[in-house]
């Protein structure tokens, strides 16, 4: 119904519109100009990264917008609970690939649901995992866009000896080999968190995750979450990635 349309939104001339594609509208513009498109970002990965619903939970992904440079679109695509294999499965990056351009980055940050022992979630690390890994990689040169791998944020956890351990092991090395045979972009998010984790302590480093005591959160019986991100921490590491990654430029 056109008598419903946005007064404001831009009108095509009959040349502009018969050149829209699917693929260029979903994918991102400026103002609906067909020859300036958007550069996006789109994310894939798991809860320590998505748009989480839910105070107190936050995703690092979720406070990307912020700290991009001006210009840069953010698709957050990464679902709660998602591994590298149950992410294609669902088919969410087939929906992504419809969109890349050139320009775009395919942000890939998977582990922490590979490592569960579910069929539906399981990968090997040495194995499928870095074939899962691979299809991203695909599907985002084959668009012409840039892949680029993000190890898995650290969770705080402590051995006996109170050093912090390396929970991921060895799913991160498996994802560092692959980005030297592939020759793509790593971003080394689990030794710059653990290394945050270490320099705040034991005691400062809970503000990065979700500690509450009963009667802080909505949960009355308290929260002690070595995983999950608090909105400071979400964004602590969402600048963290900017300067690892050089602001993907």
């Amino acid at each position: 119904d056109l008598s419903q349309r946005n007064p404001d939104a831009k009108k095509l001339t009959k040349g502009e519109a018969e050149s829209v594609t699917l693929r260029a509208v979903l994918g991102g513009w400026d103002d609906w100009q067909p020859d300036n498109p958007s550069p996006t970002w789109y994310l894939c990965g798991d809860s320590t990264m998505t748009d989480q619903p839910e105070w107190p939970y936050h995703g690092w992904g979720q406070l990307l917008k912020n700290f991009a440079p001006a210009g840069v679109q953010i698709e957050n695509i990464a679902k709660s609970g998602r591994s590298s294999k149950s992410f294609v499965q669902e088919r969410l990056l087939n929906a992504i690939e419809c969109c890349l351009k050139p320009g775009d980055k395919l942000l890939i940050q998977f582990s922490h649901n590979d490592e569960k022992p579910d069929r539906e979630r399981r990968t090997e690390p040495w194995t499928t995992y870095p074939e899962y890994l691979s299809l991203y990689i695909d599907a985002a040169q084959r668009r012409g866009a840039e892949p680029v791998l993000i190890t898995p944020l650290a969770r705080r956890l402590y051995e006996p000896d109170g050093t912090l351990r390396h929970s991921h092991d060895p799913y991160p090395d498996s994802m560092r080999v692959l980005a030297r045979e592939r020759g793509v972009r790593l971003v080394e998010m689990e030794r710059a968190t653990e290394a945050l984790i270490t320099e705040l302590g034991e005691e400062d480093s809970k503000k990065i995750y979700l500690h509450f005591a009963p009667g802080e959160c909505s949960m009355e019986e308290g929260l002690a979450d070595n995983t999950h991100l608090s909105l400071e921490g979400a964004s602590v590491y969402a600048q963290l990635f900017m300067k690892l990654s050089g602001g993907l430029s």
